[in-house]
């Protein structure tokens, strides 16, 4: 009795991890040219995608995945250009100048301009 009883453990961890050796071959076959894609696992789908809108976390969620501010902050805390090159600050702070990077750029190759900021 204790004998098939360890046969019966040993089988078991064998299936074990031949289960787990096969996952990690199937994962390392998967396309590696996910290059432009984005997967996120939600709870479900966000009610919007517009960040003047958004009060929800499933919505912040996706957002600060896809969308990018002119400025961000470093692991200190300290404001850091993102989408703008530089800003000037005017008016003792109450008007600031955006200098927009050239670099950005829409999905249909379009650059990105102060517009797009000032209308969102």
């Amino acid at each position: 009795m204790i004998y098939s009883e360890v046969i019966h453990q040993v089988k078991q961890t064998i299936i074990l991890i031949t289960v787990f050796i096969f996952h990690c071959v199937l994962t390392q076959c998967s396309p590696q040219n996910n290059i432009g894609n984005i997967r996120i696992a939600l709870s479900g789908n966000p009610p919007t995608l517009d960040w003047n809108l958004a009060t929800d976390s499933l919505s912040y969620q996706v957002i600060t995945q896809i969308m990018e501010g002119l400025t961000q902050y470093d692991e200190n805390l300290n404001v850091i250009p993102a989408v703008a090159a530089s800003w000037n600050v005017l008016d003792n702070g109450k008007k600031y100048i955006f200098h927009i990077d050239p670099q950005y750029k829409w999905s249909d190759g379009l650059p990105v301009n102060a517009l797009h900021f000032r209308d969102s």
